[in-house]
Protein backbone atom coordinates (compact mmCIF):
# COMPACT_ATOMS: atom_id res chain seq x y z
CA UNK A 1 0.00 0.00 0.00
CA UNK A 2 1.74 3.56 -1.19
CA UNK A 3 0.77 5.99 1.15
CA UNK A 4 0.10 9.78 -0.86
CA UNK A 5 1.91 13.17 0.20
CA UNK A 6 1.53 16.22 -0.87
CA UNK A 7 5.21 17.00 -1.17
CA UNK A 8 6.74 14.38 -2.96
CA UNK A 9 8.29 13.48 -6.38
CA UNK A 10 9.81 9.55 -7.26
CA UNK A 11 13.29 9.23 -8.81
CA UNK A 12 14.77 6.02 -8.98
CA UNK A 13 11.93 4.44 -7.18
CA UNK A 14 13.00 6.77 -3.94
CA UNK A 15 10.05 8.87 -2.69
CA UNK A 16 11.80 12.20 -1.76
CA UNK A 17 10.18 14.87 0.66
CA UNK A 18 10.62 17.89 2.29
CA UNK A 19 7.61 16.69 4.56
CA UNK A 20 9.08 15.40 8.11
CA UNK A 21 5.51 14.08 8.68
CA UNK A 22 6.20 11.55 5.96
CA UNK A 23 8.92 9.62 7.66
CA UNK A 24 7.31 10.21 11.69
CA UNK A 25 4.58 8.28 10.21
CA UNK A 26 6.29 5.93 8.37
CA UNK A 27 8.70 5.22 11.31
CA UNK A 28 5.66 5.36 14.50
CA UNK A 29 7.71 8.42 15.81
CA UNK A 30 5.29 10.32 18.15
CA UNK A 31 5.53 13.88 18.78
CA UNK A 32 6.90 13.23 22.63
CA UNK A 33 9.25 10.83 20.84
CA UNK A 34 10.33 13.25 18.49
CA UNK A 35 10.94 16.38 21.38
CA UNK A 36 13.41 13.56 23.15
CA UNK A 37 15.31 13.25 19.44
CA UNK A 38 15.20 16.82 18.94
CA UNK A 39 16.57 17.10 23.00
CA UNK A 40 19.30 14.06 22.52
CA UNK A 41 20.78 15.86 19.14
CA UNK A 42 22.13 18.50 20.90
CA UNK A 43 22.92 16.94 24.49
CA UNK A 44 25.18 14.70 21.73
CA UNK A 45 26.89 17.15 20.59
CA UNK A 46 28.74 18.35 23.83
CA UNK A 47 31.52 15.92 24.54
CA UNK A 48 31.29 16.07 28.35
CA UNK A 49 27.90 14.68 28.29
CA UNK A 50 29.11 10.80 29.07
CA UNK A 51 25.23 9.56 29.56
CA UNK A 52 24.29 10.05 25.85
CA UNK A 53 24.89 6.38 25.12
CA UNK A 54 22.64 5.26 27.94
CA UNK A 55 19.83 7.57 27.06
CA UNK A 56 19.42 6.25 23.49
CA UNK A 57 19.69 2.80 24.87
CA UNK A 58 16.67 3.02 26.78
CA UNK A 59 15.16 5.03 24.29
CA UNK A 60 15.59 2.06 22.11
CA UNK A 61 14.48 -0.04 24.35
CA UNK A 62 11.02 2.04 25.07
CA UNK A 63 10.11 2.51 21.58
CA UNK A 64 10.87 -1.03 20.03
CA UNK A 65 8.68 -0.77 16.97
CA UNK A 66 10.11 2.27 15.91
CA UNK A 67 13.34 2.41 14.00
CA UNK A 68 15.47 4.56 16.23
CA UNK A 69 18.74 3.16 15.50
CA UNK A 70 18.34 4.63 11.96
CA UNK A 71 16.98 8.14 13.71
CA UNK A 72 19.73 8.64 16.45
Amino acid sequence: MEEHYKDYYTFNGYNITTDPEMNRKRYGITPQLQKQIDKLYFECRSPKNKKIVDKIKQLIIAYPDTQLKNNL
